[in-house]
């Protein structure tokens, strides 16, 4: 489940995980892993905390170094933007709620 933008909440039938992602600048996120489990849940007894987190830790430091390596990318002279991809709709998604909404600012600053 995606809560737009900036959230991403996985359920599974032991645990809840949350993504929180927050834009620090244009070249900067601050991103935030929560793993929620049942508050009556003993760690040792009822779930390891390793077994919990190995697989989403890794990827998600996959995840990171993808997106480090793309922002490279698009920081050099030699980048030319183009299209999304048909498999990139979130992305798409997010861009077009982003610019809706830096227009609308824009807009109600010029009416100030």
């Amino acid at each position: 489940m995606l809560v737009w933008p900036i959230v991403h909440l996985g359920t599974y039938p032991d645990h809840v995980l949350l993504y929180r992602f927050v834009p620090i600048s244009a070249q900067e996120t601050d991103t935030e892993v929560i793993w929620l489990v049942r508050s009556d849940a003993e760690e040792g007894v009822d779930y390891d905390l390793d077994r919990l987190t190995h697989v989403w830790t890794t990827t998600f430091m996959e995840d990171k170094k993808i997106c480090e390596d793309n922002q490279k990318g698009v920081q050099s002279s030699d980048y030319q933007p183009g299209r999304y991809s048909l498999l990139e709709t979130r992305t798409t998604q997010f861009a077009d709620w982003y610019i809706k909404n830096l227009v609308s600012e824009k807009h109600q600053q010029d009416d100030e």
